[in-house]
């Protein structure tokens, strides 16, 4: 780090940039020293190489004054950019330059205009569009709504999708940690193509509420590359597309006191990723060590309705208080059912019916009964107990003498 320009500047053909830190480490540290201009940048030349899928090849480019990476004119293209880690520089994460001044951002769209485009760097390949973002907590799996508009009945395309903590404040997404990837990606005769699909690998990441953005690569044939090489992959790298939130629900642990007559209220807090919009979920109860009737009113795709700027909602279980002493009882809650475009985080909390009756006390009562005159006569005796009890109560008795002699 700490140029007065670019950390990395690739001026000709079939050069691999892998494996490096270039920028600061981490740029909220008051001594980090990013460098003044683009972590890379490419002044002219193709097929190259920045990053790439095999271990130890992405490179991490954080915390420049400038873009992540800049492909510098129409003059540089087929340049491959992979998996690279990107976040917290200056400007964009990855510029293709379209002929205006060093250092202003293109007002080109970089989604939806026509591909191949040889004005544009790496010929303008478009970014996708991201549609939205679900995280499923019980498979780990994160799954993305994209479209592309490219080349026309073209075969091959890549799509590589990052995670960040945010987007960038133009809207273009980070590349803060790479999720895994789409491929095969056919156009068809408009040049469109869409999809939902969970990302290839799996990512162990939990990307709830986290920024989610992606690039496109082109991957047909062209004839003659940049270059020695002949004929090969167009390897064409996109910007970095818009952000998607990733938007999922949770449900929290509760606890209630029980009660010693009629009911109260186990209230249970669900949190939503993302308050933009309204969105709903639904909420069931199962029996845990408590009973539903007998303990609680069992709740059964009861929907929880969010407001639009809403994060949190409330979910009333009614619990059925007593006097009758007995352990701390439980109850499960799922999460189901989200709205469209919605996934489920953490979708089982754990209700808690605290007691509240005291141990009972045993008495036991006395007895006055005439002796008779000859055999045996019984004398029962009543043992009570102050109050119910769920457990068992063992009872031990003894006699000892009075006035009379045993």
């Amino acid at each position: 780090g700490a140029n007065g320009g670019s950390g990395v500047e690739v001026t000709g053909n079939d050069i691999v940039v892998q494996g490096n830190l270039i920028g600061a480490p981490n740029p909220d540290d008051a001594f980090a020293m990013g460098n003044d201009g683009d972590g890379i940048k490419i002044a002219f030349g193709g097929n190259n190489t920045i990053g790439g899928a095999g271990a130890d090849q992405a490179n991490t480019i954080r915390g420049n004054g400038g873009n992540g990476i800049r492909v510098e004119t129409g003059s540089a293209w087929a340049n491959l950019l992979s998996r690279n880690q990107i976040d917290r520089n200056g400007r964009l994460a990855i510029d293709l330059d379209y002929f205006i001044a060093s250092g202003v951002v293109d007002p080109r769209d970089n989604a939806t205009s026509p591909d191949p485009s040889p004005s544009v760097a790496n010929n303008g390949q478009n970014a996708p569009t991201l549609i939205g973002a679900t995280y499923d907590g019980g498979s780990g799996q994160t799954t993305i709504q994209w479209q592309l508009e490219s080349v026309p009945s073209t075969s091959g395309f890549v799509l590589e999708f990052f995670s960040s903590p945010a987007g960038d404040a133009s809207g273009s997404g980070e590349a803060a940690t790479f999720l895994g990837e789409v491929t095969g990606v056919t156009t068809d005769a408009s040049g469109f193509a869409s999809g939902v699909a969970p990302v290839s690998p799996g990512s162990p990441m939990n990307t709830s509420g986290m920024a989610i953005s992606a690039t496109a690569r082109a991957t047909y044939i062209v004839p003659d590359l940049p270059g020695p090489a002949l004929a090969g992959p167009a390897n064409d790298t996109s910007e970095l597309s818009n952000f998607a939130i990733v938007k999922t629900f949770s449900i929290n642990d509760a606890s209630v006191v029980e009660g010693n007559a009629g009911t109260t209220s186990l209230l249970v807090t669900l949190t939503r990723s993302d308050a933009a919009g309204a969105a709903s979920v639904q909420v069931s109860t199962a029996n845990g060590t408590a009973t539903a009737g007998a303990d609680y009113v069992a709740l059964a795709g009861q929907p929880v309705d969010f407001a639009d700027g809403q994060a949190t909602q409330t979910a009333t279980v009614t619990v059925n208080g007593d006097l009758t002493f007995e352990l701390h009882e439980t109850l499960l809650l799922t999460l189901s059912s989200p709205s469209s475009g919605w996934g489920i985080d953490d979708g089982q909390g754990t209700g808690t019916i605290q007691n509240d009756d005291t141990v009972p006390n045993a008495s036991i009562s006395d007895v006055a009964q005439l002796e008779g005159n000859s055999g045996t006569t019984a004398f029962v005796f009543t043992v009570s107990l102050s109050n119910p009890t769920y457990l068992p109560v063992p009872i031990f008795f003894s006699t000892q003498n009075g006035s009379a002699t045993s």
